[in-house]
C-alpha cells in the first residue's frame, strides 16, 4: 500500500491517481526534500496543484512512476477511463 512507503529512504507519493516513487528525487527537489516528505506515502495531489508546478516539473515526475491506485480515474483532459490494468507487487497499485 502506498502508506507503506512513507519515509525518506522510502517515498512515495500519489497525484492524480498515479503512484511516483520520489525516494531518489528528495534531495534534488528545489523546495527542499521536506516539501515532499510531508506528504510521503499519502495523496498529495492537491498540494501539487496549489504550487502551480511548471511543465518541465510535471514532466520530470512522470519518470518516477511506479503505478496507479486500484479503482483511480485521471482527471478530465488527461484520461477519463478507469484504470484497469494488472495489479503488480506493489501492494494496493496497479501499473
Amino acid at each position: 500500500q502506498l502508506a507503506a512507503h512513507a519515509s525518506r529512504a522510502d517515498c512515495w507519493v500519489a497525484i492524480d491517481g498515479r503512484v511516483y516513487d520520489v525516494t531518489s528525487y528528495l534531495n534534488e527537489h528545489p523546495g527542499g526534500p521536506d516539501d515532499i516528505l510531508e506528504y510521503a506515502g499519502a495523496d498529495a495531489t492537491e498540494a501539487f496543484e496549489a504550487i502551480g508546478h511548471s511543465p518541465l516539473a510535471r514532466k520530470t515526475l512522470n519518470k518516477f512512476e511506479v503505478g496507479r491506485m486500484q479503482g483511480a480515474t485521471s482527471k478530465p483532459g488527461k484520461s477519463s477511463s478507469t484504470l484497469a490494468v494488472p495489479t503488480t507487487a506493489y501492494g494496493g497499485l496497479r501499473k
